[in-house]
Formats: structure tokens, sequence, C-alpha cells
């Protein structure tokens, strides 16, 4: 399974940086099969959850997941259920 990780780099990145990143990662998703499959982990600060978010999105299908949030520092990490 090949795997991009990236942890508290979205926000330095310019919005055009971010959204190509994110285009690029999308379009490796799609290549992804049973035989070669594809993830894409990050841990990124979510404004709108008040918290930084560990996400997991699993190609084929690209079913994403909120593994569990914390703080930047991971200082405390609260694991989903």
């Amino acid at each position: 399974c090949r795997v991009v990780f990236h942890t508290i780099a979205r926000q330095y990145f310019p919005e055009a940086t971010e959204r190509a990143v994110a285009a690029a990662i999308e379009r490796l998703g799609a290549t992804a099969t049973e035989e070669a499959p594809f993830a894409w982990l990050s841990f990124e600060n979510e404004p709108a959850l008040g918290a930084v978010a560990l996400r997991l999105t699993l190609w084929p299908g690209g079913d994403a997941q909120l593994l569990a949030t914390g703080d930047a520092h991971v200082r405390s990490v609260h694991w989903q259920e």
C-alpha cells in the first residue's frame, strides 16, 4: 500500500498549493486497485472542529474516516470509536 502522510503542513501552503496537493492525491487515489491500494493519512488543523484531525482516506473507493482529534503537539489524542 502506498501512503502519503503529512502533519501540520497545510497551514503553511498558499491556497493554490493546497488545492494542487489535494488534486494530485485524488489523482493518485483514482489509480489505486485492490492489488495496489493507496492511502492518504493526514494530521491537520481543522478550525471547524476546534482541533487537529487525524484523517485516513483509502483507495480504491476513496472512503474517508476521522480517526482521532487532538492538539498540534500531540499532548492529547481522542480516538474515535
